[in-house]
């Protein structure tokens, strides 16, 4: 029961793995190297273990190679098969892959470097998957004897930063001691949160006035509606209000007064006795107006 269980946990920790891609292979290494760990196969892979003269122990052994050349070739992605096609055994695949990717040839070395050098924090990237990305860089370039300091490591951080951090990295830089790339991740994760925390609150306060906006605003785009003798707004079929002054025109060629509203009746022509109804009411007008 306990070795059925620590295949099927083995199976699960494969499932999870990451494939292998070419970019990936410091952490691919690290899962593998675990997986392998589980059910004893990886002292059959790094050739630390022979195959075993005695016949009783050959089952054994023959299983243990098995599965540990099936975890390999599953856990690489399509476009990596043609390397290890023609490998027959464990050892041979991860020394094939090994060789392809933790070779020391200056080309890799300066690729490595140049791309770590010039890494930038994406468009909505999180700082967990930002810093993840420079010390994958980071282990890969160690991998093959290249390593990166924690001093480097934090300068290439806050140079990949963008623009919302300026604030955070110039306080960061007024600081008697600057922080090592670890210390300088937790604080980063810190920083990430007050600023969703900010930008919550500051959303919530935009909403908010939006809706009194709309609130005090509703139906009433000239300020407070004329409400007349009945306490209700003047043609409100036709959305529009009543506002003293600005509703009335004097034709001053004529003498006489003229509504700019349908419904308004002028009983009195003369300029000094303006008296308005709307539909028989007595109106808002009141006499010398004009």
């Amino acid at each position: 029961m306990a070795v059925v269980a620590q295949q099927q946990l083995a199976d699960t920790y494969i499932n999870e793995a990451s494939k292998l891609n070419g970019e990936n292979y410091v952490n691919w290494k690290f899962k593998l190297q675990t997986v392998l760990e589980l059910f004893g196969g990886w002292t059959i892979v790094n050739g630390t273990e022979l195959k075993p003269a005695d016949p009783a122990l050959i089952p054994d052994w023959n299983k243990r190679e098995a599965k540990a050349k099936v975890t390999l070739r599953m856990s690489v992605q399509d476009k990596i098969i043609p390397h290890i096609r023609k490998c027959d055994t464990s050892k041979k695949t991860w020394d094939t892959l090994k060789t392809l990717y933790e070779t020391t040839d200056a080309n890799r070395i300066l690729f490595l470097k140049t791309k770590l050098l010039s890494i930038k924090m994406e468009a909505n990237e999180g700082v967990s998957k930002f810093i993840s990305r420079i010390k994958d860089l980071s282990d890969s370039l160690a991998a093959i004897g290249e390593a990166v300091d924690s001093t480097d490591q934090v300068t290439i951080a806050l140079k990949g930063l963008h623009s919302d951090y300026k604030v955070f990295i110039s306080a960061l830089a007024a600081r008697e001691k600057p922080p090592n790339f670890e210390e300088l991740t937790g604080i980063l994760l810190q920083e990430e949160e007050r600023m969703k925390t900010y930008d919550l609150e500051a959303r919530g306060s935009d909403l908010a006035l939006m809706a009194r906006g709309r609130y005090m605003h509703r139906g009433k785009p000239w300020g407070k509606p004329w409400n007349g003798d009945r306490g209700s707004s003047w043609n409100r079929d036709r959305g529009k209000q009543w506002h003293g002054d600005r509703g009335r025109s004097w034709n001053e060629d004529r003498g006489k007064f003229h509504s700019k509203h349908k419904g308004m009746v002028q009983t009195d022509h003369s300029r000094n006795n303006v008296d308005g109804h709307y539909w028989d009411k007595p109106g808002h007008l009141n006499r010398n107006h004009y």
